[in-house]
């Protein structure tokens, strides 16, 4: 056996103090180990079957009288600290239970082993759970413990669920010198943050990384009002930011912060529509969940976020969310006293929101599947159209598209006049008429299925990857493009016109090397007329005559090859 697989060494007998922790009836008796030596690397404790040792789990002995428990299902109860370290891309992630006497002896052997460096090239995350249940408090840690455990594995994604810090720890997570990654929730710092952004003044201007916080119990906050306001107005630059707490002091305040990603709720009734009218939105990436207290004046403030978004033109991806706070608001408050329905999408917000596409023309992605479903956007039409002449968008998420069928007066009136096709179809329509004048563009519904109404639509899907996997070949070299291109000719794309049309398009100047075709320009002018009539053909016929004269001559040249 190698040292690193001579690493633990299994316990024979139990000692008196090891046999004085209190067993549960739940669980199961797991096999009870200790150290050879110590570990200075996370694939130290890789021997032996390291899948068998996740799944089955084993318990590790420490001389300052913990249990440090790896997967399974320890039988064991008292003061604990439960966490989970793993990488996202790996199979293995064990739950892990440190058991101890003393939060500082729990504590120590915590640092201990989240302090080890992980695998090399690879990115893991530690998850964190401070439980009432379980006795542990996190201010066991020392700062000087806390400092080890972040600066070991900078890169380290950290998510701390509960537990009160003092202002010592918190000063710790605000002055690491590089860009620290972490996630709080239901986290209290004991100061209400003073002693945190009193750090970071001191350091601005400088970057912190990814922060994240969210309170969901109610009467509970992270930061007080003023320290939550002083942290907006820092010097501090942040590659992503989400915040969701339960009370509304917040405001707008963390849409002002310089961060190149922002996650965060307002609630309509906490501020006015013209709040909006200079705040500074910085974030590039923004994730909006908007919430709505009444039925009543709720469109004001969406029309005017949109508004902003379209004069300040920054956005890269927008995900907005419209759903209902919940605080004693009920279903029934959304009908009017005539029995109308007076929770409705303005026209007016609709076109404010098409203004914002419009406005924003480095935008890649638009994400509304979250939104309530009576938030309708009296259609896509106007939305589709407006993402026509789009050069950035690549994906618009919807949270279904079905067919709209019109109320009747009288259900019973078979002879009643009114176009169906047009009423079911009108966003297929649509659709269709962006899938061809648009080939970059996707859309897809909530589950990340493309949205389809059959075949003909199916086939636009189709024709558009093979242009842009085509345009996407044009940056290989060119002896690659020299064999691929006749290729695709011959083979799949020669079976129909409109796929041959829209590859060539995108590779004349590999066509006019490979045919000897010295007339530029004309191969150009040839295929504009194709590539026209492939997008929109006159008649079968003449696109027919096309395919005839130009491409079967091209593709019986490339099979020649």
């Amino acid at each position: 056996m190698t040292e690193q697989e001579n690493i633990i060494e299994l316990i024979s007998q139990a000692s008196r103090e090891l046999q004085e922790f209190r067993t549960s009836t739940h669980g199961e008796t797991l096999p009870m180990y200790t150290l050879r030596r110590e570990p200075t690397r996370m694939e130290d404790f890789d021997c032996g079957d390291k899948d068998a040792v996740y799944r089955h789990g084993v318990v590790i002995w420490r001389e300052n009288g913990t249990l440090l428990c790896v997967g399974g299902r320890p039988k064991y109860k008292g003061r604990s600290l439960r966490f989970t370290i793993y990488n996202e891309s790996d199979a293995n992630k064990a739950d892990c239970v440190i058991y101890g006497k003393t939060d500082a002896a729990i504590a120590e052997t915590a640092t201990f082993y989240w302090s080890l460096k992980y695998y090399e090239n690879r990115e893991s995350r530690l998850e964190i759970r401070i439980r009432k249940i379980d006795q542990f408090e996190f201010a066991a840690f020392l700062p000087q413990q806390l400092a080890r455990i972040f600066d070991a594995n900078p890169e380290r994604y950290f998510e701390i669920d509960g537990g009160i810090w003092n202002a010592e720890q918190s000063v710790i997570l605000a002055t690491r010198p590089y860009p620290l990654n972490i996630e709080l929730t239901n986290v209290v710092l004991r100061d209400k943050g003073t002693a945190f952004v009193d750090a970071l003044e001191a350091r601005q201007p400088c970057s912190f990384g990814s922060f994240s916080a969210t309170i969901l119990v109610t009467n509970t906050m992270l930061f007080s009002g003023a320290n939550l306001e002083r942290l907006t107005k820092l010097d501090i630059t942040y590659e992503k930011i989400k915040f969701y707490f339960s009370r509304h002091e917040c405001g707008l305040l963390p849409l002002s912060m310089k961060t190149n990603a922002l996650e965060c709720k307002v609630i309509a009734a906490h501020f006015q529509p013209y709040d909006f009218d200079t705040l500074d939105i910085v974030a590039k990436d923004l994730n909006l969940k908007f919430y709505v207290e009444k039925a009543d004046n709720w469109n004001a403030p969406l029309i005017s976020f949109f508004n902003r978004m379209a004069e300040l033109g920054h956005l890269r991806s927008l995900r907005l969310s419209i759903d209902f706070w919940n605080n004693g608001f009920r279903d029934a408050d959304l009908w009017n006293f005539d029995g109308t329905e007076s929770f409705d999408v303005e026209r007016t917000t609709s076109e404010a929101l098409i203004n914002a596409i419009k406005g924003n023309p480095k935008l890649e992605l638009l994400d509304l599947s979250t939104t309530h479903w009576r938030a309708d956007w009296s259609g896509y039409e106007g939305i589709f159209a407006a993402m026509e002449d789009h050069k950035s968008l690549r994906k618009f998420i919807v949270k279904e598209l079905l067919p709209f069928e019109p109320c009747r007066e009288d259900d019973d009136d078979d002879d009643a006049s009114y176009d169906m096709d047009s009423w079911f179809n009108r966003d297929f329509k649509a659709l269709e008429k962006l899938l061809t004048r648009n080939r970059s563009i996707t859309v897809y519904d909530r589950v990340g299925k493309r949205c389809s109404n059959g075949p003909r639509i199916d086939k636009l899907y189709l024709l558009n990857d093979i242009f842009n996997g085509s345009k996407e070949l044009v940056t290989s070299s060119s002896s690659d493009r020299q064999n691929l291109v006749p290729t695709a000719l011959i083979e799949r794309a020669s079976q129909n016109f409109q796929y041959s049309a829209l590859l060539l398009s995108n590779h004349l100047d590999t066509l006019s090397e490979l045919f000897g075709d010295n007339d530029f320009e004309r191969m150009v002018v040839m295929f504009e007329e194709i590539l026209l009539l492939s997008t929109n053909p006159s008649s079968e016929l003449e696109v027919s005559n096309l395919e005839r004269v130009h491409l079967r001559p091209l593709a019986d040249k490339a099979s020649c090859r």
